[in-house]
């Protein structure tokens, strides 16, 4: 929360997708802005419109920071709900507990994006599978087409096979209301609904190109590992079990310092973690919860239909990973349901354990004894060592001077600059446009990857100039009115993604900008100081 409050605090992704809203919280901004336009042209429709409804009464970066609070809320009682009918009372305290400590989950939902809707969602689909709400679960897929997608795919195949492939014990609904008809019609209804609230943002994107596929990854290589994205969102894709791994091992592991080490694993592309005591306890109450649910989905409906769940989101992960990019990126697919599963599973050991005393040995006291302490110690291992900033990145540079002065440019300007901090900042800053940055280099649709490519092309050549001409043309074809000088970048090479670097090192020995800035150039100077120099490009004659 105290991070929440800063206005210079903000989570990364934020840089993408709040700031296009300004141009409805104040309709003089950003009228022509082609960045912008792209990003409300891919929204979600429900999404899109909340935000624009709320940027007429209120600055639509501050709904996007208080908006988490209610939605993590309301996911912690989903999840605490489903918690009591696996795990019982104590479980269901044990998970609320360990939730409110978690960064994993905070993190993700940080930010006011589309997928600050995922946990909620997702988890919500679960529990109308577990408690048997076919409607709810209908509603809930259509509401994740307008706000999340992802969860649109991952609950309509759920309700499919849960309606249509299941028989009738694990089922589990009374035939008589639920006869084949009435399944086949909400399930047609729900595919409808889904593709009508799908289909405005589809058309609305396709002006930007085709989407880019496994076919086109030649040329586009800033798809590829070392290139734009992570390595879980680069092609190729990384494996089934490795995207399964992935969060069984960073659950535990992004909660502070860690306790005394037991040793160390996951040097390789799993990232390099230290194993401790309280991961050990952790990975051995899932490992048995997970056995406890796979044994009891043979004769229980509750957990067949949660192992179902499961397997779908696993199959869609290997569907998309085959035909990126329809199905958005496969990780998303995997790492919220394992979150979610892990989150249930981790206390059904604990539960079942203290059951098994009260069966065997006769004594409830004991038995709830146990169960305390085993859930206690799980949710120690992990309380207290999160990260207040959860998701929230705390920038310093975002305060430099220069910030200011950029924003009080006319409203109309364009801003070209190196394409990380600070100049990625901007727009949602000080609102202000900028040519090309980091953040908003995406690469889904070929004519906008395309777009972008010339764009930091442009800049590079302009930042790395040989000549005035260099300069000049990034005013002249790009419209550009004002380019951020860092002055490191000329004591050593800028840094940017793949294959960028090559042509970026090019330049960087054949430059001439420092022999430039002190001469031709001064007079276009607007700003300068030890870090950095702001040229005006329409001062240039």
């Amino acid at each position: 929360m105290q991070y929440a409050l800063n206005p210079y605090v903000f989570n990364d992704d934020a840089l993408q997708q709040i700031w296009p809203f300004l141009k409805y919280y104040d309709p003089s901004l950003f009228k022509h802005d082609y960045i912008a336009q792209y990003y409300l042209d891919c929204m979600p429709l429900g999404y899109k419109g909340l935000y624009i409804l709320v940027a007429k009464v209120m600055d639509p970066r501050v709904f996007s920071k208080v908006m988490i609070y209610p939605l993590y809320l309301f996911f912690v009682m989903i999840m605490a709900r489903m918690a009591r009918r696996l795990a019982g009372e104590i479980g269901m305290w044990a998970c609320i507990f360990l939730l409110m400590s978690m960064v994993m989950t905070m993190g993700r939902m940080t930010g006011g994006l589309p997928r600050t809707f995922a946990f909620p969602l997702i988890s919500l689909m679960l529990m109308c599978l577990l408690e048997k709400r076919p409607w709810l679960l209908a509603l809930t897929v259509v509401m994740g087409s307008l706000f999340y997608p992802v969860a649109a795919v991952i609950g309509g195949v759920s309700l499919a096979c849960w309606l249509l492939l299941l028989d009738r014990r694990n089922r589990d609904l009374d035939e008589a209301c639920w006869g084949l008809r009435k399944r086949i019609i909400l399930v047609g209804a729900t595919g409808i609904l889904t593709v009508a609230c799908v289909s405005p943002t589809l058309n609305a994107a396709s002006q930007y190109g085709n989407k880019i596929d496994a076919q086109a990854v030649k040329d586009f290589p800033e798809l590829t590992v070392g290139g734009r994205y992570n390595l879980i969102d680069s092609y190729p894709f990384e494996p089934l079990w490795r995207s399964v791994a992935r969060p069984c091992v960073n659950f535990p592991m992004r909660q502070g310092k860690p306790w005394p080490i037991l040793g160390t694993w996951g040097k390789d592309t799993l990232i390099y973690k230290q194993i401790t005591l309280s991961h050990c306890l952790l990975w051995t109450f899932w490992g048995v919860g997970l056995l406890l649910c796979l044994v009891r989905a043979w004769r229980d409906p509750v957990y067949c239909r949660l192992v179902m769940y499961v397997f779908i989101c696993m199959v869609l992960y290997v569907v998309s990973r085959a035909i990126y990019p329809t199905l958005y990126m496969p990780a998303r697919y995997t790492e919220y349901m394992l979150v979610i599963l892990l989150m249930l599973m981790v206390f059904l050991a604990p539960v079942s354990i203290g059951h098994w005393i009260a069966i065997h040995f006769k004594h409830k006291c004991l038995s709830v004894s146990v169960t305390i302490v085993l859930c206690v110690s799980g949710v120690l291992s992990q309380v207290n060592r999160g990260d207040a900033k959860s998701g929230y990145k705390v920038i310093d540079i975002y305060t430099h001077p220069v910030m200011n002065v950029l924003g009080n440019l006319e409203p109309d300007v364009m801003i070209a600059g190196w394409f990380l901090n600070p100049i990625q900042a901007v727009p949602y800053l000080h609102e202000r446009s900028v040519l090309v940055s980091y953040e908003l280099h995406q690469l889904f649709h070929r004519f906008y990857a395309l777009e972008m490519r010339a764009r930091t092309l442009a800049v590079i050549d302009a930042y790395y100039a040989q000549s005035v001409e260099d300069v000049k043309r990034l005013r002249d074809k790009m419209g550009v009115t004002h380019l951020l000088i860092q002055r490191s970048h000329f004591k050593h090479t800028a840094r940017y993604f793949w294959p960028y670097h090559i042509y970026i090192y090019e330049r960087f020995k054949q430059t001439k900008m420092p022999t430039l800035l002190a001469g031709p150039l001064k007079t276009a100077f607007v700003y300068e100081d030890e870090h950095f120099i702001l040229l005006d490009l329409r001062q240039i004659q």
